[in-house]
């Protein structure tokens, strides 16, 4: 079950135990490209924001095959 840590009075969510491994192993892979991605962009000689851009264009790549 899942519920807000600021109000938790508030009701709960429930999910399916596989559902739930599903999400989390998705925000998990998602973490560690994007950090891959941006360690070949620093080793590319690319600037923070150049990095940073890069990262950018990455997710908006990733969203598209998600939607």
């Amino acid at each position: 079950m899942v519920r807000d840590s600021k109000d938790p009075a508030m009701a709960t969510l429930a999910f399916a135990a596989g559902a739930w491994q599903r999400f989390t192993s998705d925000i998990k892979l998602r973490v560690l490209r994007a950090s891959q991605l941006m360690v070949s962009c620093y080793a590319a000689g690319q600037s923070q924001r150049e990095a940073w851009l890069c990262q950018r264009v990455y997710r908006q790549r990733q969203d598209q095959y998600i939607k």
